[in-house]
């Protein structure tokens, strides 16, 4: 945005809010083993869609680093399902996306197969 509405500059509106963003650094192909789940975060649409992602914080890896992870995601879109859920059914769905992540390894371990 900044460079768009101060610098007067025509650059594309797509990726002004997260800018930074590099794919290249910020996207892994494969997930590490998650220590603990921290958040889930929902942005609650009716007309537009409705989307749940699941943030955890992953093993240490060999250096002993820990990274935060965004997961899984959850999306109703009612205009390509066309249909509208009520808050109960949204309910209902989270809960039965949540039931099926699986477990973390809890703190202080390094995953399977790994010792340290």
């Amino acid at each position: 945005m900044y460079k768009r509405f101060v610098s007067g500059l025509w650059v594309m509106a797509e990726g002004a809010i997260f800018d930074m963003f590099d794919e290249d650094r910020h996207v892994v192909h494969e997930l590490p083993l998650m220590e603990k789940w921290l958040a889930t975060g929902i942005d609650y649409g009716t007309a537009n869609p409705f989307d749940a992602v699941l943030v955890g914080v992953s093993t240490p890896d060999e250096t002993g680093q820990r990274r935060i992870y965004v997961t899984n995601e959850w999306r109703w879109n009612s205009r390509v399902q066309r249909r509208q859920l009520t808050d109960a059914e949204y309910s209902l769905r989270l809960a039965e996306w949540l039931d099926g992540i699986p477990d973390t390894y809890g703190p202080g371990t390094h995953g399977a197969g790994r010792t340290g």
